[in-house]
């Protein structure tokens, strides 16, 4: 990184979103909320974001009526099922904070949402880029579908690596599964969803045929 020149970024230069989810604790046992971050120097604070299909079904959102209501809770049966599943994925990764555009962004039609879409929007490529990693419900039409589902189970032997000091999980390794090539994802088909792509530098994508994992190491 230091002979790549300006041409990487340098995370303490990026500024936070200027809203996360707080996923609450890791146990589950405290619900999430809405946070301003004031603008701060990402440093040493990780979060995850998330790119997903809203669908044409409605779901909870922030409003400027509602804004003040959700930095103070946002009940757990409000949210759809993708937006949960990623507050699983976080927290199961030790990560505080989630980033969803729903939430994170005062959407309607009324002014102050409208300015507030408009300064937010043009940050994709802070907000994606400087993300510890990016979940992607490449196979859920819409926010409800979430990204757990039962998955055809595939003729391929794996194998174990065994648990480390460093990582004490466990790990099973396999060959890629076959996929239809006339297959396409319903995220894959959202033009906005290549840009999320383009800029996350780790992907984990809940895709048709299961999990699959892309780190992208440009410096």
């Amino acid at each position: 990184m230091l002979n790549h020149g300006s041409s990487c970024r340098n995370e303490h230069d990026v500024h936070l979103p200027t809203r996360l989810v707080d996923v609450g604790s890791f146990d589950g046992l405290t619900p999430p909320k809405l946070i301003a971050t004031a603008g701060e120097k990402l440093a040493n604070l990780n979060y995850v974001a998330l790119s997903y299909c809203w669908g044409k079904i409605p779901f909870l959102k922030t409003t400027p009526d509602n804004l003040k209501t959700l930095m103070i809770s946002i009940p757990w049966n409000t949210l759809p099922n993708t937006v949960r599943d990623a507050i699983i994925v976080a927290r199961r990764l030790q990560v505080r904070y989630l980033w969803v555009d729903s939430l994170c962004i005062i959407q309607g039609p009324e002014q102050a949402a409208v300015e507030d879409w408009k300064t937010e929007s043009a940050k994709m490529h802070d907000i994606y880029g400087a993300a510890f990693v990016t979940i992607a419900a490449a196979s859920a039409a819409n926010a409800h579908e979430g990204l757990f589902s039962k998955r055809p189970a595939e003729a391929v032997r794996s194998c174990r690596l065994n648990p480390s000091s460093c990582y004490p999980g466990s790990v099973l390794l396999g060959a890629d599964p076959p996929r239809n090539s006339a297959e396409v994802e319903a995220l894959h088909t959202r033009g906005w969803a290549l840009q999320e792509q383009l800029l996350s530098n780790r992907i984990m994508t809940y895709g048709a045929s299961g999990l699959s994992v892309c780190s992208l190491f440009l410096c």
